[in-house]
Formats: structure tokens, sequence, C-alpha cells
């Protein structure tokens, strides 16, 4: 590697599990215990209760944004002197995702706005679910960014092919159960249960590469 690559590799790096962190915090954290699927009631009382931790939630995922952008960036310095095109497609893919997940926050603030000037839960649900949307449809690109990161560090000579194996698994993971909800919205319940299975694959295809990449950095100083 050279000492860009190194750079690259580590800034990425650790982009990827402060990342990996902030999406624990604002969806597995906050989201997932404030937001019941199917009761509105509940729901906007969660909300309404927690607003603080709802915001802090909201600013969580303005971290992720911020990162995702310098995660997309930083694949791309890393690789584009073995395969240019395909770095920069890749590139583009990941802030391809982060326009959708833009759309999303914009949402989780209407929620927000609406939880502070409405007693109805009504716009509340409405804005949330816009949310769980846009971002699905996001991880349909992110799920083509992964697979051309998988098929990059496949490439690489400093990158395992079974973490390479991995972030392509997980790619297509994403990008077949969040395309498949998006034709077929009724197969929902089916998807759930799918993604329930391989959320540990798909969770890992990122988080081990990036801890790859900080080891083989931190040993080629």
């Amino acid at each position: 590697m050279s000492s860009t690559q190194k750079k690259n590799a580590l800034l990425t790096g650790v982009s990827l599990l402060l990342m990996a962190g902030l999406a624990g915090y604002s969806y597995g954290f906050v989201y997932q215990q404030l937001v019941i699927t199917g009761d509105e009631v509940q729901t906007v009382q969660n909300i309404r209760n927690s607003l603080d931790q709802f915001h802090y939630g909201i600013a969580g995922w303005v971290g992720i944004l911020i990162l995702d952008i310098m995660v997309a960036f930083g694949f791309f310095r890393i690789f584009q002197s073995q395969n240019f095109r395909l770095s920069l497609a890749s590139a583009i893919l990941r802030i391809a995702y982060c326009l959708f997940l833009v759309f999303a926050i914009n949402q989780l603030k209407h929620a927000a706005q609406a939880i502070s000037v409405t007693s109805s839960g009504g716009d509340v649900m409405a804005f949330l679910a816009e949310f769980e949307k846009y971002w699905s449809q996001g991880l349909i690109v992110f799920g083509l960014h992964l697979i051309g990161i998988g098929i990059l560090s496949w490439q690489s000579t400093f990158i395992p092919k079974i973490l390479a194996g991995l972030a392509t698994f997980a790619g297509f993971c994403y990008f077949v159960i969040h395309g498949t909800r998006a034709l077929f919205p009724s197969w929902d319940s089916v998807l759930n249960e799918a993604e329930m299975y391989l959320a540990l694959p798909m969770g890992l295809g990122e988080i081990a590469l990036a801890i790859w990449l900080i080891v083989v950095a931190l040993k080629s100083k």
C-alpha cells in the first residue's frame, strides 16, 4: 500500500466504525425503542415523552450522513489506482445513497415538528413511514455500492478474499431484500424475517472490512 492508501484506509476504517456506533444508537437504541410498528398512540406518546432523545437520534443520523460521504471518498482513494472506473462508480453509488438518506432524515425532522405542534398521530406516523421508505430505497443503491467494494477488495492484494466475499454477500443481501420490498410491499413480513436471519453477515460486511483496513494501515507504518 502507498502512504496515501494507508492514510485513507485508516480514515475509512475509523469512519466506518464510528458510523456503526452511531447507527446502533440512532436506529437500534432510539428509533426502535420509541417507534412501535402499528401502534400510533404508543409511538406518539413515546416520542413526545422522549423528544430530546428523538432529536439526539436525528443528530446521530446527520453524523452518519457525513461519515458516509467521507467513506465514499475514502474507498475511492484506496482503490482508484487498481480500478479507477469501478472505484468511481462505487463512490457515486454511495453518494446517491446519501441523497436518499437526506430525504429520510428530513422525514424524521418533520415527525419531530409534528409532535410539537399537534396532538394527532396520523401525520407523525406518515412521516415515520416515509423515513423508512426512503431509507429502504437508499439501501438498494447501497447494496450495489457494497457489491462494488467487494469486487474491488477481491482484486486488491491487501484484503483477504474472505472479507471481500463477505462484503459482496452483504451487498447482495441489501440489494435483494430492499429491492424486493420496493417491488412487493406485501412481502414485508417475510422480508423482515429474512433480514433478521441475515443481519449478522450484512452487518459484518463493512465492519470486518473496517477493522482490517485499520489493522493494515497501522501495521504498514
